[in-house]
């Protein structure tokens, strides 16, 4: 008995400790909007995502100093999200529109990527007629996505200055690989993402014109193979997604050694991952059926589910964290009170 109520105490003295080291705060909602998710956040504490408004349309948003705006979203189109942010405030996202309004004719979207600087959206111009999306962008205006072309080839890009560049025409050193989506890149314009490399799908680092498959570092023997790199930081460590079967966990490369960041109890799979110059990561876990999802974060060497942070009370429930800036603040998107909302959760001062 006396060791139950040892446990006992220490769980619900373990618990309020943790919700002391964040402020969660609710990014709020424009007037008609029913729900939002935030997807990057910058150093200045800058946030983009989007908002929905029921099943009418979304729009891509701006968090800044309290106040969220709606970005609207390209002449003639009628949805956006904004996916990635840099600190001199300019977004990078997509904006969709059916191709077609005829009832009897199921419509195809048409995809455009997107930067938006000062409340105003500029079309990035696609190549001909296809399809392309923008995933990340950095100091310099540096825009990295994937380009859908018209025979369904899926190819990563470039774009800087308003020209968009396939990275496939870019490799001077990596034969065999062809790019099927850029997902992040740092200052120095070294680019991560998938590819298939000789068939498989590989997780790729692009630096000089040089690819390389980062499943060269995995320790061998292993049985997990590195498909997605979802980011990169200023110091070249970058943050894969890898598959053992159905078990997917992320891995964290830095210092020339792949670690794998292991799993929670509860959500054995990580799915989604994103770091900041620390080498703090975060990102999504679910359970092995998928049905559910939390937040996480890790660091020293430890996996945290966020909601661990959030007392109960605050009916909130943390799903995904989205980006986390060189503050330790980080973003994602939660449920709150039945509803799917945006946050930003900010460490306390120690």
């Amino acid at each position: 008995m006396k060791a139950f109520l040892a446990l006992l105490f220490f769980l619900t003295a373990a618990r309020p400790s943790l919700a002391q080291a964040y402020v969660l705060t609710d990014l709020g909602l424009p007037a008609g909007y029913t729900s939002s998710s935030a997807k990057a956040v910058n150093n200045k504490g800058q946030a983009t995502g989007e908002i929905n408004h029921g099943p009418q349309f979304s729009h891509a948003f701006l968090y800044s100093e309290g106040k969220m705006t709606d970005l609207g979203t390209l002449p003639g189109f009628t949805d956006s999200v904004g996916n990635a942010i840099n600190d001199q405030g300019e977004v990078t996202g997509v904006a969709t529109k059916a191709d077609s309004m005829d009832p009897a004719t199921p419509p195809a979207l048409i995809v455009h990527a997107f930067t938006a600087l000062a409340g105003a959206l500029h079309d990035l111009r696609p190549l001909g007629k296809a399809l392309y999306m923008s995933s990340g962008i950095n100091a310099t205006g540096q825009i990295v996505g994937g380009v859908i072309t018209l025979r369904d080839q899926n190819r990563a890009f470039v774009s800087q200055g308003g020209r968009v560049t396939v990275l496939d025409e870019m490799i001077v050193s990596g034969a065999g690989w062809k790019l099927q989506e850029a997902d992040g890149i740092n200052d120095g314009g070294d680019i991560v993402g998938s590819g298939f490399h000789s068939g498989v799908l590989h997780a790729f680092l692009y630096h000089g014109g040089e690819v390389t498959d980062l499943n060269r570092y995995l320790p061998a023997p292993t049985v997990w193979v590195l498909e997605r790199a979802d980011g990169i930081n200023n110091k070249g460590d970058v943050v894969c997604i890898g598959r053992r079967g159905r078990t997917s966990h992320a891995f964290l490369f830095s210092g020339g050694v792949m670690a794998d960041l292991g799993a929670l109890t509860d959500y054995p799979d990580l799915v989604e991952a994103h770091l900041n110059n620390s080498g703090q990561v975060v990102g999504k876990a679910e359970t092995a059926s998928g049905t559910q999802q939390c937040a996480f974060l890790y660091e020293g060497g430890k996996l945290l589910d966020l909601n661990r942070t959030v007392p109960p009370e605050a009916h909130w429930s943390l799903e995904e964290a989205n980006g986390i800036n060189d503050n330790g603040v980080i973003v994602g998107t939660g449920e709150h009170e039945g509803k799917g909302r945006a946050f930003l959760l900010t460490p306390k001062a120690k």
